[in-house]
């Protein structure tokens, strides 16, 4: 199996980004579906095949048909998996 090419730095780096941006939310507590939500852009602008692997558990899709929508519309936005 090959790895994606995603480094541990840039996966830190995003992880750092959704803390400090729901650190500065204020709240207690927080739905994980909204930390979620907030990892894919920078996972889509990253790589786009993380990204809908990482789309199609936290969005719960039932099957293919419910992932074809999002695995298009992140091959048209770039990122490394671009075409992969």
């Amino acid at each position: 199996m090959i790895k994606r090419p995603v480094t541990p730095e840039q996966v830190r780096q995003i992880a750092e980004a959704v803390e400090r941006e729901v650190g500065e939310l204020g709240v207690d507590e927080l739905a994980s579906r909204r930390s979620a939500s907030r990892c894919c852009p920078r996972l889509r602008a990253l790589d786009t095949v993380a990204y809908v692997r990482f789309a199609s558990i936290y969005r719960d899709f039932g099957d293919v048909e419910g992932v074809r929508p999002r695995a298009a519309g992140a091959s048209q936005a770039g990122g490394v998996g671009r075409g992969a």
